[in-house]
């Protein structure tokens, strides 16, 4: 995956692009705190108070030759125009953050013709060629155009999702399940990942951990509180298999019980949980592993995962019915 230091076009007076009711250098700099809160310590997000095209920033900017500059911008034009592209240096040939870009702004913000445009009258496409970094400018969308302005608005987080993707970056965002979360938020749960530590709270069905990014589940908690509200001899147990130390066996469940470990690099390979105290609901869950993906929905006491093969856990779901 790569890192991403990320400008925010215009800006410090200058208001960039403006059109139906808004101000590029607005826009941006709200899409640009949405990628950097699901994308963590793998996204910088440079100084927002700087107009970087005029600061010449680039010029004496000091980063690790391996992160990518993303810079981001709205077009405005004609009031049919519309859709976003992807601009490099010109006579370069676009890379695969390039290309999967494009894919992206096409599928979310299409209306180009062309989604990757070489330029080579662009100053701060000029300035980081000059110094060696991999770098691309992105229109998302027209500013000018009512349309791609309610798309930009409506799916911001789906497009920062998208440029986190294009850069194959785990993301931190919450995605609800079809069919699941119908309960109430009776289970919630929460996963410690890999280089991501622990992700936000979800519950009943929703995704805890990563797909997609090679990034192993190390430890994860368990919350039945609100059962027990219904419940009060609700009783949540079960058995984790961690890498290097076997199966471990936790009998009563808590919120703050650690199930799996932190600090030490250890997978979590399989897991089994048993509810108890709630006639009436039954328990699933389901795990996603290394090389095999989504291996299908468990019911209460079955494992999850796998044993003795060395593949990690890298999400799960889990939801009472």
């Amino acid at each position: 995956m790569a890192h991403v230091f990320l400008i925010c076009g215009h800006g410090a007076g200058d208001s960039g692009a403006v059109g139906n009711g808004y101000q590029e250098q607005e826009r941006v700099r709200t899409l640009g705190a949405r990628i950097k809160a699901l994308g963590g310590d793998y996204v910088t997000l440079a100084d927002t108070s700087k107009n970087w095209y005029k600061t010449a920033g680039i010029n004496t900017l000091t980063i690790p030759k391996d992160w990518q500059i993303l810079e981001l911008h709205m077009d405005s034009g004609a009031a049919s125009a519309r859709g976003g592209h992807v601009i490099i240096k010109q006579g370069y040939t676009a890379d695969k953050y390039d290309n999967a870009l494009a894919k992206m702004l096409k599928e979310i913000l299409p209306g180009r013709s062309n989604m990757i445009v070489g330029r080579g009258d662009l100053a701060n496409v000029n300035r980081a060629s000059a110094k060696g970094y991999g770098y691309r400018l992105v229109e998302f969308g027209f500013i000018s155009n009512a349309n791609d302005v309610k798309i930009f608005n409506s799916r911001m987080d789906d497009i920062a999702e998208g440029v986190l993707e294009a850069f194959n970056i785990p993301t931190k965002r919450i995605k609800q399940i079809p069919g699941k979360a119908k309960n109430d938020n009776q289970l919630w749960y929460r996963a410690h990942c890999q280089n991501l530590g622990w992700l936000d709270p979800v519950h009943d069905g929703q995704t805890a951990g990563t797909t997609g990014f090679s990034t192993r589940m190390e430890a994860l908690l368990l919350d039945i509180r609100k059962i027990r509200e219904e419940n009060p001899d609700a009783k949540l147990s079960g058995d984790f298999h961690v890498q290097n130390i076997g199966t471990v066996h936790l009998d009563n469940i808590e919120p703050d019980t650690l199930i799996g470990t932190i600090g030490k690099s250890l997978r979590l390979e399989a897991f089994k949980l048993h509810l108890t105290g709630v006639p009436d609901k039954k328990l699933y869950y389901e795990a996603h592993v290394q090389d095999i993906g989504w291996q299908g929905v468990r019911k209460d006491g079955e494992m999850a995962g796998t044993t003795g093969q060395s593949k990690r856990i890298e999400a799960v779901r889990i939801w009472v019915e």
